[in-house]
């Protein structure tokens, strides 16, 4: 694995294809059907610390009616980054362009972004995760489910579960076991829950979510978190 900047100054050109289904009943607040979207980008760096990479992302997303006011929402996202270029020990992706976790598009009961890498290097006196502010990856993987059921007019309630990970090295893992000083560090996916409060407006649904964590994750507080949104889930 490179050695990650965290500082400097890189120069790209990118360039690739964004392709999207849309099968759902309502673009800004749907109650059935299914939206799927695929990004490719190539990235080619014009100075001699930028390496070439393709970054690829992609969601899913399906809604299913289960009654006149009961709708189950699914969705899948994934990225992953594909370093095209080594620039002698270094091909690292830069900070700025790798994926990060947490929060209401991912991870609800963790704060935005704050996710580590599952991968992450420990502290081989410790066992502990050698740095406490996330520094994004190379892949990315969250599944979000969502049951809502219509209460009156344009107010709805949720129960939600979300799962999902960083992971440094490109592969995806449900759990990764590193050893320290005779001992073993298993980390496993973050995932998290709660309830929440819908709002339909004609710009779209805004969404009010009490999370908590289901698992601690390094230094991640493990209390309550609260997340605003605007627009489809």
């Amino acid at each position: 694995m490179g050695t990650l900047r965290l500082q400097g100054t890189n120069v790209y050109v990118s360039v690739g294809p964004r392709v999207s289904w849309d099968f759902r009943d309502d673009a800004v607040d749907p109650s059935k059907g299914v939206y799927m979207d695929l990004t490719t980008d190539a990235a080619f760096g014009l100075d001699s610390t930028s390496p070439d990479f393709l970054s690829v992302e992609g969601r899913v997303h399906a809604y299913i009616p289960l009654a006149s006011r009961l709708t189950l929402a699914l969705a899948g996202i994934f990225g992953r980054l594909f370093p095209l270029q080594q620039i002698g020990d270094d091909f690292d992706i830069p900070i700025n362009r790798r994926f990060f976790a947490g929060g209401r598009s991912t991870v609800r009961g963790y704060a935005e972004r704050t996710l580590i890498p599952q991968d992450a290097a420990i502290d081989p006196t410790t066992g502990v995760v050698a740095s406490t502010i996330s520094t994004g990856g190379r892949s990315m993987l969250a599944l979000k489910s969502e049951l809502r059921l219509t209460v009156y007019g344009p107010l709805a309630l949720a129960l939600f579960y979300d799962v999902g990970d960083l992971w440094e090295g490109g592969q995806f893992a449900f759990s990764t076991t590193q050893t320290w000083n005779g001992g073993t560090v298993r980390r496993t996916l973050a995932h998290g829950g709660g309830v929440g409060l819908r709002v339909t407006t004609p710009i779209g649904p805004l969404a009010l979510d009490l999370a908590i964590p289901f698992n601690k994750r390094d230094a991640i507080v493990n209390d309550a978190q609260l997340h605003f949104s605007v627009g489809a889930f």
